[in-house]
């Protein structure tokens, strides 16, 4: 049975919207994310529990994405940003994923974090919400580490998509247990020190180098 929902914002006044709000909240609980300089990109329904217990400091909101092949203009003056939180729920967000997770990688400072809420693929989606789209988690995976960062967290959310207390409960026990899979997914990845360069980077940068030193001084 599939539950379905016209907006993020109706899906989020449901009883499913404030169970997933408050598993995320459970997350947020434990990090140290009080007072301090973020951003967030997407909606922030999401979040909005969890800030209420454990408020950053957000200096920017970002929810207006370019056009296709466009740069992030929003983020250009931006940069050692500790902390990015990032819902990738609607079609919007899915199709610019790979570019905030460029842009996150390029403003966040070392072994900053970038938190991300996505919807699974799945092989039964139970939970529809119009012009939400799901990601695919492995390619996700695979996005972040070829921008440099290290996945932390890991969390599946909602695993009982179904209203009712017995399934609201059954969820509370399961939450800790940090299984993988769920409707929804929360990634915590931490940018790296240092990222390995490849071998046509090395060999663009030695050439940049070049150039500098044998060009002429004015």
């Amino acid at each position: 049975m599939k539950v379905r929902f016209e907006t993020l914002d109706a899906f989020f006044s449901s009883d499913l919207g404030h169970r997933l709000q408050h598993q995320i909240c459970s997350f947020f609980v434990k990090q140290k994310i009080h007072d301090i300089p973020s951003v967030l990109i997407g909606s922030e329904l999401p979040f909005l529990t969890a800030f209420e217990k454990n408020t950053p400091h957000l200096i920017a909101r970002i929810n207006n994405f370019p056009e296709k092949n466009e740069t992030f203009r929003p983020l250009y003056t931006f940069h050692s940003i500790p902390v990015i939180f990032a819902s990738v729920l609607t079609f919007d967000d899915c199709q610019n994923c790979p570019l905030i997770i460029k842009e996150a990688a390029r403003i966040l400072k070392s072994k900053g974090f970038l938190f991300m809420i996505i919807k699974n693929t799945t092989l039964f989606q139970t939970i529809s919400i119009q012009n939400c789209k799901e990601i695919c988690h492995k390619h996700l995976l695979s996005q972040l580490k070829l921008n440099g960062f290290s996945v932390k967290n890991n969390h599946g959310l909602i695993y009982l998509p179904f209203n009712g207390k017995i399934f609201e409960k059954t969820e509370n026990v399961l939450f800790p247990l940090n299984f993988k899979g769920g409707t929804f997914s929360l990634l915590g990845a931490q940018k790296k020190m240092f990222v390995n360069q490849s071998v046509k980077n090395f060999r663009s940068a030695r050439m940049t180098k070049a150039s500098v030193l044998t060009s002429p001084r004015t």
